[in-house]
């Protein structure tokens, strides 16, 4: 019976991780979005001398696009070579989850965490985003997990595998700097409370070091960019940093779903996890707020713009606390056998809300650009395409550039096509070119609504 126990762990692992990597691997050679084929076009197809200098804004997530150059290399440039390394950070996520939060808490807590994590299409598209985002989670997580069995056990290979954990999520993405320093935060309240040595802040520091390391060769260009160019960015009125919006958002990320009931039902089931989590690792949770607390002092005082995707590493604590509430309301009941019925139809619930929206996923995609390709090929062959969008020269060479970001010109767009982002088209005040106008396809997104495209046919 013992040395069953003992691989019982490692067959759920597994299981997780198929389950995982199946959900990833459906649709994985969907179309880019606009920020994919920015790392492509103005990073990846350089050279590498070049991707590891060239940062003139934070979209070169410098790690990720040498993996991608290397993976494009080998097998050709798609769309599935291009998310490969994504696919496989991605889908490692949910069963290293269920590994280490097994043993922080029990087993229902592990499996509910590592089933909701591969269940999240949020989680299913940053694994599908030939972009930093999943890499960053994964190391960012595994990272703070090596801080504080660090502060527990004061052994230097733990200490080790922390700094390196953390410097990979860095150069992932620059924004892990912010757990860093949260780490360094929650270093410094075990020292007052006597609960580590000063030592802990010798691996923080190495920590931050070899992070800056990393991005010394474009420090000058991330300089120029935070004072200058991504202010400009922040005229974009769907990008003006508001606090509710970006915490309102990030709640519908984190419990994947884009109905705000569901939001709701299970924000209030993490409620009184979070309370369990406080308490029973307390250095997790106040790791990931400070570092959301660190993120949004920064975007208010440098007044750069700000996707709650850039704080969407807090998703393992915030699963950890889902399953720990449905392991309080489990708790509460006294008959054993309900409380075995409940602890299967509880997680089951959840999973029940959370697969529609992955599937939705699955249909709407995240931008249309490769199917608008298409469908302007078939519909309307020789027609003329203009639009703002350089991204979509990627599918489409011939497209036009000829608008500025307010919107189109009565004379430019008559006799034409013109493909662009659904909000300005409902936003423009332009009432003559409205009559001239209409609107012929609308791609909705899985995404926000700044992700949802029209075709205006002005013909």
């Amino acid at each position: 019976m013992k040395k069953q126990a003992s691989h019982q762990p490692w067959a759920i692992f597994f299981l997780l991780l198929g389950l995982s990597l199946s959900l990833r691997l459906f649709g994985l050679n969907a179309g880019f979005w606009e920020d994919e084929i920015t790392t492509l076009t103005r990073f990846a197809h350089k050279g590498w001398l070049n991707v590891l200098t060239e940062i003139p804004y934070p979209n070169n997530h410098i790690l990720y696009t040498l993996l991608l150059k290397l993976s494009i290399n080998i097998f050709g440039e798609h769309e599935w070579s291009a998310r490969l390394p994504a696919l496989i950070f991605g889908a490692l996520t949910p069963p290293i989850c269920y590994l280490v939060l097994r043993k922080r808490f029990s087993e229902f807590v592990g499996i509910c965490s590592g089933l909701f994590m591969a269940l999240n299409y949020w989680m299913v598209w940053f694994s599908q985003d030939a972009r930093g985002y999943s890499g960053m989670f994964l190391f960012s997580f595994l990272g703070t997990n090596f801080f504080l069995e660090y502060i527990e056990r004061r052994d230097w290979r733990t200490g080790l595998a922390y700094v390196l954990s953390a410097g990979v999520s860095v150069y992932f993405h620059l924004y892990g700097i912010f757990i860093i320093a949260a780490q360094a935060g929650w270093a410094a309240v075990c020292c007052f409370r006597n609960r580590t040595d000063a030592r802990v802040f010798a691996y923080v520091c190495a920590a931050a070091v070899l992070s800056m390391l990393l991005y010394l060769p474009g420090a000058s260009q991330l300089y120029r960019y935070a004072t200058t160019d991504a202010r400009l960015v922040t005229q974009l009125e769907y990008l003006r940093f508001d606090a509710a919006t970006v915490l309102g958002n990030l709640m519908l990320m984190l419990t994947g779903t884009k109905n705000w009931a569901v939001c709701a039902a299970i924000a209030v089931v993490a409620t009184p996890g979070l309370f369990r989590l406080s308490s029973k690792w307390p250095g997790f949770a106040a790791v990931n707020i400070f570092s959301i607390i660190g993120v949004f002092a920064f975007t208010m005082t440098a007044r750069v713009f700000i996707f709650p995707r850039f704080v969407f590493f807090v998703f393992p604590c915030f699963m950890a606390a889902v399953a720990l509430g449905l392991e309080f309301a489990t708790d509460q009941i006294k008959s054993k056998r309900a409380k075995n019925i409940f602890r299967f139809l509880l997680p089951a619930l959840i999973a029940a809300l959370l697969a529609p929206p992955l599937l939705n996923y699955y249909q709407l995609g995240k931008e249309p650009f490769k199917a608008a390709t298409l469908y302007v090929r078939t519909n309307h062959p020789g027609v003329q395409v203009i639009t703002n969008r350089k991204a979509m020269k990627y599918y489409m060479p011939e497209i036009v550039l000829a608008m500025d970001k307010s919107g189109p010109d009565l004379e430019l767009v008559r006799g034409k096509l013109v493909f662009a982002r659904r909000i300005i088209w409902e936003n423009l005040s332009n009432k003559e070119i409205k009559k001239v106008c209409h609107a012929e396809k609308i791609w909705l997104s899985a995404g926000f609504e700044e992700h949802d495209f029209i075709l205006l046919n002005c013909q």
